[in-house]
């Protein structure tokens, strides 16, 4: 397997036993033949903001081509990934155990990072992402307990690690005292220097390692007058290390909760005998009381009567070093990745599509989002989560833009394609049959494809996608026609009910009412086939429940909302702060607008009537509808036009109040949401309200009424602040983007897993030749719910096989792919619950995938062995070979008709590549090590007709075919009681003269061990058998 270990980099780049246990891990896991790379993340702890900015770095951290990934120390488990270990060395003490001793419990900063650190914790190391909880000592285990009881319910597995150094020399005759490692304050080295005040003798103690709290000690030493007695020895190398630890008396080493402490496995290795303290942590779990070393209490005194024991019974203290060293024989890296790796059920590479591919598309761009429309597309799939990738292909509906590509979030990226200048010479023509009206979007159908550029690239979006999202009707027809949507899953999100809308906007010309009906049967047609209609209200839905008589069901609202952390109240002082900055006056209302009719006309309202009502107040116009508005006339209403999103915000903050004087129009008008996400008070039309939730949060009156209204709020406090925090609070419970957003997400995600085929039907080619008899033979199937793969390795067809399918085809090609490789690849593109192999040149009976279904359903198995039949006129024609698998019945297993669960080929690793090239045998090896996991039965009903072939085709003469046998010694090498069974019923060994030339090659050329005894344990094969192979 490929495995990604990762570990953190400290900012010192200090190396300590943390770091010889990557190194040591890396090394064990290429010896036992996996690829394993260390993967190094720079980890700060100097501040908090430096610990949470490493934390994201690991989360972020893309290792999806690696099978495997095993984290070490905090935080390298927020890494995400499908396989993931934790070999957990310890979180950030400091969190933890040391919180107390660190930090002042008192401090109330101090503890909301703690509990911060504990969720974030929580969540990296939560055994839903974790498949195996691993720890490098009890006692790392013991400390999340004792800090959260929520780690009393994960298994944690101790793994002790082996140190670096796996040969120490012979030891010798003890002449000092000796501690080696990081000389740190948790180490506890103090108590140690104190301990040789109390020793009775003068033997010396030697500290060899380097440390932040080196000084320390050293004062230490001074401060007692132990100068000649305590020598620093500094950074020393592993030849010297050896050395020291073979003329050392014994080793003390006394930490504070150590969560290991190789220097407990190394004196032992050196059969040195171990002085720990009860509250050492791990080393108080290794070291057997005054069998290998002594356990004290962490007094000075007790450790120097124990130093004096031991350095006045030498002959007791070589014994106890003997006996250290057996206690940690079976500390080896084998046995480490044999622990770590063992019953873990891998999941095979992650799938092509591990995310959900999701397209979204419409006629206008997104950036910059001004316009309910545009706000929509960017608000509700902005944040759909992490295991969906969103694409939004647009187009603009000006001339004059260039194609380009925007980040409109961290996963979701736009790209624009213009529209071509033939488009907008049709669409001009047909407007001078409908002048002063916008219709370059409602008769997008007619023309599309005047914009080839554009099309095609949504069309090719449309075709990878899993999930395709349509917003407004238009792009349906253009898609439909050249792309199988039957495999996808469909949404509408229907910013509005066009059909209803166009009637509104576009008149009852002749022309017009053409438009609307063709409006009509498009949305209808699309309503029709989606799986999901996203509606922005409840009336939205009973509308198109009423209109085309759809299913409640299928029709779910998913309002328009606002980024509720983006758009705050502020307080009256900073309110002030901005109306002077801004010039305006003490009574400020504002209302916002996109270049749309229904604002236009609620624009002139304010201009033309509200204006006069009101000559107290002064009302903002802000937005595109200020391009098609003339306020000259009118001292109090003050036109900003279009604003970036900076100074709208900041004009929101300087106004008073909020008004949407909406006559018509479909729909919800987010600028609704934007008002009260400011804290402003607002008062709407019905129809500017239309869809909303009202809880006491905003004013519904008749236009003949707003200037009252606007007059009442303002000159009530108490009805000013109500309708203030009952309209944020509104906000926040039903219309924040980043809740519906993510709500919608996990709609997709369901509706993507009820929409996974129950079978992936994997095909590998090269020819191709009879690819479109088995594509016709799979649109005849009785049952529909499955997708086919199809991995190329000849030449690319895919465009031409997709129009051939009326069901789901993902199409691979790789030019150097063999047949058992390509099978490899087809599963990991698979997603199907039950994996069925055929041929390219098969031909599976229209009840194929039916009869396999009912009996999965029927038995506790885990595949099907299928019924091969060929044309039996050919069966004693020399020139054909004929393809069945009659006789061999639950022994050859071929894959021209063979299901498996997709779990269980996941476990055994799919395929062994190394019966590739020429591919024979694979197939038999695969099912036989499944057979491991369960049955697979055979069954007669489960039939595929696979055609006799012609010898003299490439590859078909009896000696090509002959040459297969080359692959036999690996196969009797892996199975040889099942392949002595295979090769009795076959008898090519007793009638076919080539049969041992082959093996031979074959024995000659593989690396694995032969079973040679057991071919000459059977008396009838054992007269066949070559002399060679006699004598191996």
């Amino acid at each position: 397997m490929k495995i990604a270990v990762v570990t953190p980099k400290s900012v010192s780049c200090e190396r300590g036993g943390a770091e010889n246990l990557y190194d040591g891990l890396v090394s064990a896991l290429n010896r036992a033949g996996h690829q394993a790379t260390k993967i190094d993340i720079l980890v700060d702890e100097s501040s908090f903001e430096k610990i949470l900015e490493s934390y994201c770095n690991c989360f972020y951290l893309n290792l999806d081509d690696y099978d495997l990934v095993i984290s070490t120390k905090a935080p390298t488990y927020m890494v995400r990934h499908r396989n993931h270990i934790s070999y957990l060395l310890h979180p950030i003490r400091v969190f933890y155990d040391m919180f107390n001793v660190e930090y002042n419990s008192n401090d109330k900063e101090k503890q909301k990072q703690k509990k911060l650190i504990h969720e974030f914790d929580k969540y990296g190391l939560n055994p839903a992402r974790i498949k195996k909880h691993c720890v490098i000592g009890e006692v790392v285990a013991q400390r999340m307990r004792d800090a959260d009881p929520f780690w009393n319910d994960v298994n944690f597995k101790v793994i002790y690690p082996a140190p670096i150094i796996s040969t120490f020399l012979e030891p010798q005759t003890g002449e000092f005292i000796f501690l080696p490692g990081r000389l740190h304050r948790w180490k506890r080295i103090d108590l140690i220097i104190k301990a040789m005040k109390y020793l009775k003798n003068d033997t010396r103690l030697l500290l060899a390692g380097v440390g932040e709290d080196a000084n320390d000690l050293r004062k230490l030493v001074h401060k007692l007058g132990l100068e000649q007695k305590v020598q620093f020895l500094g950074k020393v190398s592993n030849e010297e290390l050896l050395d020291l630890y073979s003329r050392s008396i014994l080793v003390p080493f006394v930490p504070i909760q150590e969560d290991y402490g190789y220097i407990t496995i190394e004196a032992f290795g050196a059969k040195k005998p171990v002085i720990t303290c009860k509250d050492s942590g791990e080393p108080a779990n290794i070291v057997q009381d005054s069998i290998n070393g002594f356990i004290v209490d962490p007094d000075p005194e007790k450790i120097a009567e124990k130093m004096d024991y031991l350095i006045e019974h030498p002959e007791e203290t070589v014994l106890m070093g003997e006996k250290g060293f057996q206690s940690v024989q079976n500390i080896k890296w084998e046995n480490v990745v044999k622990e770590l790796l063992d019953d873990l059920q891998i999941c095979s590479e992650n799938k092509v599509t591990s995310k959900i591919n999701v397209l979204i598309t419409d006629t206008q761009p997104i950036d910059p989002a001004v316009g309910g429309g545009r706000l929509r597309l960017k608000g509700l799939y902005s944040n759909l989560g992490d295991n969906i990738k969103p694409l939004y292909i647009g187009t603009f509906d000006w001339k004059g833009e260039k194609r380009r590509e925007v980040a409109i979030s961290r996963s979701f990226n736009e790209f624009d394609i213009p529209l071509d200048n033939e488009h907008f010479k049709l669409n001009e023509y047909f407007n001078k049959l409908l002048p002063d009206k916008t219709i370059i979007d409602s008769i997008f159908p007619f023309l599309g494809e005047a914009s080839p550029e554009f099309v095609k690239a949504v069309r090719k979006e449309a075709e990878k996608a899993d999930v395709v999202i349509i917003s407004h009707p238009w792009l349906y027809p253009i898609i439909k026609t050249e792309v199988n949507l039957k495999n996808k899953v469909l949404i509408y999100d229907s910013q509005n009910c066009e059909a209803i809308l166009r009637t509104q906007l576009l008149g009852s010309s002749s022309f017009a009412k053409c438009i609307v009906n063709m409006v009509k049967f498009v949305e209808k047609e699309l309503c029709e086939e989606s799986d999901l209609i996203l509606a922005c209200s409840e009336v939205d839905k009973q509308q198109f429940e009423q209109l085309y008589d759809l299913d409640s069901s299928k029709v779910e609202v998913f309002p328009n909302g606002v980024d509720a952390k983006e758009i705050k109240p502020i307080g009256e002082d900073i309110r002030i702060n901005y109306k002077k900055k801004l010039n305006l006056a003490p009574k400020t209302v504002i209302f916002v607008g996109s270049e749309y009719a229904p604002n236009v006309e609620a624009g002139n309202f304010i201009i033309n009537t509200l204006a006069d009502e009101s000559p107290d107040v002064y009302f903002l116009i802000l937005g595109g509808v200020g391009n098609q508005l003339n306020s000259k006339s009118k001292s109090n209403v003050k036109i900003y036009g279009r604003v970036s999103e900076e100074e709208k915000n900041m004009l929101l903050s300087a106004s008073d109040i909020a008004i949407n004087p909406m006559l018509h129009g479909s729909g919800t008008n987010i600028k609704m949401f934007d008002f009260m996400a400011a804290g402003l008070p607002t008062i709407s039309s019905p129809v500017g309200a239309r869809g909303i939730v009202n809880e006491d949060s905003f004013i519904v009156a008749e236009l003949s009424n707003f200037s009252a209204e606007i007059h009442r709020v303002l000159s009530n406090k108490d009805i000013y602040n109500r309708l203030s925090l009952n309209g944020r609070i509104l906000v926040e419970q039903y219309y924040d983007w980043n809740k519906i957003s993510s709500a919608l997400g996990k709609k997709i995600v369901t509706l993507y897993q009820d929409n996974l085929p129950y079978f992936s039907v994997i095909i590998p080619t090269l020819r191709g030749e009879q690819l479109h008899n088995l594509i016709q033979r799979l649109n005849q199937q009785t049952y529909t719910n499955f997708e086919a793969v199809i991995v190329d390795s000849g030449e690319n067809r895919e465009a031409s096989l997709q129009k051939l399918c009326n069901f789901k085809l993902k199409y691979v090609f790789d030019k150097k792919a063999g047949a058992v490789q390509a099978r490899n690849i087809g599963l990991k593109h698979a997603e199907g619950k039950i994996i069925a192999f055929t041929d390219d040149d098969c031909e599976p009976d229209s009840n194929w995938l039916k009869n396999a279904k009912e009996l999965f359903e029927r038995k506790n198995i885990i595949g099907i062995e299928g019924y091969i039949f060929s044309d039996e006129t050919k069966r004693n024609d020399p020139s054909y070979r004929l393809v069945t698998n009659e006789g061999f019945e639950g022994l050859g297993f071929m894959t021209a008709n063979l299901f498996i669960r997709r779990d269980i080929l996941e476990i055994i690793g799919g395929f062994d590549e190394r019966f590739d090239k020429p591919h024979f045998r694979e197939d038999t090896d695969l099912a036989w090590r499944a057979q491991d996991y369960g049955s697979i039965p055979y069954s007669r009903d489960v039939r595929v007709y696979h055609p006799p072939h012609f010898r003299n085709n490439k590859g078909e003469s009896q000696k090509e075919r002959d040459k297969f046998f080359i692959n036999d010694p690996l196969l009797f090498a892996k199975h040889p009681d099942k392949y002595i069974r295979l090769m009795k019923t076959e008898g090519h060994y007793k009638h076919n003269d080539d049969f041992w030339q082959f093996f031979l090659e074959g024995y000659r050329n593989t690396d694995e061990q032969i079973p040679i005894n057991v071919l000459l344990k059977d008396k009838e094969i054992r007269k066949f058998v070559p002399e060679e192979l006699r004598n191996a």
